[in-house]
C-alpha cells in the first residue's frame, strides 16, 4: 500500500490575492529561518519489508543455483549424448541468463528506485503549520501534506517536498519519484529506475530453469543414428 496523493492533502498557496500574498510572505519567513530547525528523524522502513525481500530473493536464488547445478550435471555427467557445441551453448545460455537474474535482484534489493532524499532544494521552504511545530518541540502526527503548484507537495512524513508523480510508501516510508507500487514479494518500491530489472529478474530465473530442462533432455535421449 501506499500513500497516494489525495485527500491527504492540503492546498498551499492558492486563493485570492491576500491569500497568495500571505503565502509569499510565509514563504519568504520560511525561507529565512529553515536553517535553524531541526528536522524529525525519518522512521526506519517496517519490518515487513525485509522478510518480503528474504522471500523474493530466496525463490530467484533458489533458481539460480537449481540451474546451474543441472547445467553443470548436463555438460560434465559422462553419460551425456551432447555433442560439445550443444555443451558450450547451454553453458552460456544458462550463464548470461543466471548473471541476468543476480544482477536485476542485487538492483531491486540494494538500490535506489529514486528516494526523495532530503537537500537544501527538497527540503526548503518548510510549511508555516510545520516550523511552528518544529519550533515548539512538537510532533508532526495529524498534520496533512501541503500542495504547491509549483513546487509539488510536502510530504509531512519525510519532511520533503516531492514532485507530483511522487507517492509516500508506507511501508518503506520513504517519498518515491515515478512510483509504480510497492512489491510484496521483493520488499521494494518499483519506480522508473528499477522497474527495468523488476520485469527481468522473474524471467531470466525461469528462462535458466527452462533452457537446463530442454538440454537435459536432449542430454538423456539417444544418440540418432
Amino acid at each position: 500500500m501506499a500513500d497516494l496523493d489525495g485527500p491527504y492533502d492540503v492546498p498551499c498557496g492558492s486563493g485570492d490575492g491576500d491569500d497568495a500574498a500571505a503565502a509569499d510572505n510565509t514563504d519568504k519567513e520560511a525561507a529565512t529561518t529553515d536553517a535553524d530547525l531541526i528536522l524529525p528523524p525519518l522512521p526506519p522502513p517496517l519490518k515487513t519489508r525485509n522478510l518480503e525481500f528474504c522471500c523474493g530473493a530466496t525463490t530467484i536464488l533458489t533458481c539460480v543455483a537449481v540451474a546451474a547445478g543441472v547445467a553443470v550435471a548436463v555438460i560434465f555427467a559422462p553419460s551425456s549424448n551432447l555433442s560439445t557445441t550443444a555443451k558450450i551453448v547451454c553453458a552460456v545460455l544458462v550463464g548470461v541468463e543466471c548473471l541476468v537474474a543476480i544482477v536485476s535482484l542485487l538492483v531491486i534489493g540494494f538500490g535506489d528506485p529514486g528516494i526523495v532524499k532530503r537537500t537544501p532544494a527538497t527540503i526548503n521552504p518548510i510549511p508555516k503549520d510545520v516550523a511552528e511545530r518544529l519550533r515548539a518541540g512538537e510532533g508532526l502526527d495529524g498534520l496533512q501534506n501541503f500542495v504547491d503548484e509549483s513546487r509539488g507537495v510536502y510530504c509531512v512524513k519525510c519532511c520533503v517536498w516531492r514532485p507530483r508523480n511522487a507517492v509516500h510508501c508506507t511501508t518503506c516510508r520513504r517519498c518515491c519519484r515515478d512510483h509504480d507500487h510497492h512489491c510484496g514479494f521483493y520488499g521494494r518500491c518499483i519506480a522508473k529506475k528499477n522497474i527495468t530489472y523488476f520485469f527481468a529478474v522473474g524471467p531470466a530465473g525461469w528462462a535458466a530453469i527452462v533452457t537446463c530442462i530442454i538440454f537435459a533432455a536432449l542430454a538423456l535421449a539417444p544418440p540418432i543414428r
